[in-house]
């Protein structure tokens, strides 16, 4: 497809318009987080279908990251008032959780979703959602370094629906032998200020769908605003997806085969992994190949969910075991993976440009060692002097005498004029070092040794 076919907007059909424009009529929030809301549950109730292909076959599990102003862009009300309740709904009709919890310990939830139940010895906590109003709460939960790097890597083992064996002394090995998680979640942009690069590097900044608030939405608040019939309207309309959702889970469909989206498909994969290889040739520091190298599976699992959201009635009514993905559900689904991109775009600049915490150090040793930790997580061990400073959040005097120190020591060196005539060839590793040309004094470039 072209650039101006790929972001031309094309609108979803079936369960995930229906449910989406169900909350945008009740609720001034972001049409994608509503979008993303009705996907999410929507793949609650498809723990048991998959899109077979060569490599092996996708789970239609998906991740998503709300990033909005607390009170403003309205992240937490989709949740409270529409997710729990239809996620409970649909839990008492099919007789399983589909609500995971969302705090946890790593060990504890493997518990959970190794459940077994005494009768038919099959696992019955090991489907659903995992959502929670406070994305940076994990940040809290798990204070502790190392501890934040395995919920992390957990997290990400949960969205890939793959959890190897492991072994606690409180109840020895357990075995998860099938998982099935779509994550969904928000967050204030307070989350810039507590991830690092390893948030990516690591692999869960990847898996998710990010949604950057942008475009406020105002909504006209009319004066009956408090009438009894909203609420009544709302649990009706719950009720009643419920119902259809249910149904679909207790149907016989259990797989998605491509139909004539095969040439877009791979068409689309074709130019993503060449535009990803040449990023990764250019610059192995370079967070964003990585991220569109999952771009295709994204694709894929949007395909399918579109497929069954546009015949989400019929599928159980005629007992439908498998359903077809059109050339229509790839172009949205495409269109809807390069929309995250640019999301994920958008918010990797705001990480980037985050304010720094301001630092004081009672101890010479202890404000070197923290300036070269900034520079040595820097691609090729270098960065600007301007960056160095903004992202160390000392004041100029404190940077400059920690500078010259560190100068003095043999620890660090200045690029020479013609080191940086070499550097500006480079540009994707002078975007990362903050490298820019500007009137005036020379910009000073500093490299670890």
């Amino acid at each position: 497809m072209s650039s101006e076919q790929l972001f031309k907007p094309l609108e979803a059909q079936g369960f995930i318009a229906d449910f989406r424009d169900f909350l945008l009529s009740r609720l001034p929030t972001n049409p994608l987080w509503a979008e993303n809301i009705a996907l999410t549950m929507l793949s609650s109730v498809l723990g048991k279908v998959t899109f077979p292909n060569k490599y092996g076959p996708v789970k239609l599990n998906i991740g998503t990251l709300m990033i909005g102003p607390s009170g403003l862009a309205y992240k937490s009300l989709p949740l409270n008032h529409y997710v729990y309740p239809l996620l409970r709904r649909i839990t008492e009709g099919i007789g399983r959780p589909v609500i995971i919890p969302s705090r946890y310990s790593v060990e504890g939830l493997i518990e959970y979703l190794a459940y077994r139940d005494p009768k038919t010895k099959q696992q019955t906590h090991n489907e659903g959602v995992l959502a929670r109003d406070e994305f940076t709460g994990l940040f809290k939960e798990f204070r502790h370094k190392d501890w934040l790097t395995d919920a992390m890597e957990f997290l990400s083992e949960l969205l890939d629906g793959r959890i190897p064996p492991r072994y606690t002394r409180k109840t020895g090995l357990e075995e998860v032998d099938y998982v099935y998680i779509s994550f969904l979640s928000a967050t204030t942009p307070y989350l810039y200020r507590v991830m690092d690069r390893s948030f990516f590097e690591q692999g869960t900044g990847n898996r998710l769908m990010f949604i950057v608030y942008d475009n406020p939405v105002t909504e006209p608040v009319t004066n009956d605003f408090f009438e009894q019939k909203w609420d009544i309207e709302r649990l009706k309309r719950l009720d009643y997806f419920a119902e259809g959702l249910i149904k679909l889970y207790n149907s016989k469909l259990r797989y998605v085969w491509m139909g004539d989206g095969t040439d877009l498909w791979l068409d689309y994969r074709r130019r993503i992994t060449k535009e990803a290889n040449r990023k990764y040739s250019l610059n192995q520091y370079d967070l964003t190949y990585s991220y569109q190298t999952r771009l295709p599976e994204l694709a894929l699992k949007l395909a399918g969910l579109h497929a069954i959201s546009r015949f989400w009635q019929s599928i159980p009514k005629y007992n439908k075991e498998e359903i077809m993905v059109m050339e229509e559900d790839m172009k949205w689904a495409i269109n809807k993976a390069e929309t995250h991109y640019l999301h994920f775009l958008r918010m990797l600049e705001c990480w980037k440009r985050r304010p720094p915490e301001p630092k004081r150090f009672y101890d010479v040793s202890e404000g070197k060692e923290y300036l070269m930790d900034i520079l040595l997580n820097m691609p090729h061990k270098m960065i600007t002097q301007a960056e160095w400073l903004a992202r160390s959040g000392l004041s100029r005097n404190e940077f400059w005498n920690l500078k010259q120190s560190l100068l003095e020591e043999g620890k660090i060196e200045e690029l020479s004029s013609d080191q940086i005539e070499e550097l500006k060839k480079d540009k994707a590793l002078c975007e990362e070092i903050g490298f820019r040309e500007g009137r005036g004094r020379p910009t000073k470039v500093i490299r670890a040794i």
